[in-house]
């Protein structure tokens, strides 16, 4: 996860097309590990240091490159979050 921070931290400052995909290749491989949650804390945080690094930029800037990183690396990690969403619509919370 740290590592994963600091990618998406190197992406945002400096964007590039290879900051890109090693950010969102760290952040997939925060959900491969097995953790959805996890992955969902990590991408909170890369929301948060986006909003708060004054290196990043303006807020249009911010949001934009914010955003294209998580969704890269959703896409990225999607075969393993997809069954975790399966999983959460099945259960019956309280079922006894």
């Amino acid at each position: 996860m740290p590592v994963a921070l600091w990618a998406a931290v190197r992406f945002l400052r400096a964007p590039s097309v290879g900051w890109l995909g090693v950010g969102a290749g760290l952040l997939a491989l925060v959900a491969f590990a097995g953790d959805a949650q996890g992955f969902a804390m990590t991408n909170a945080l890369v929301v948060l240091v986006a909003a708060v690094d004054p290196e990043v930029g303006g807020w249009r800037r911010r949001l934009g490159f914010c955003a294209l990183l998580v969704v890269t690396g959703g896409l990225l990690a999607a075969p393993q979050l997809f069954p975790a969403v399966g999983l959460v619509f099945s259960g019956e919370p309280g079922a006894r």
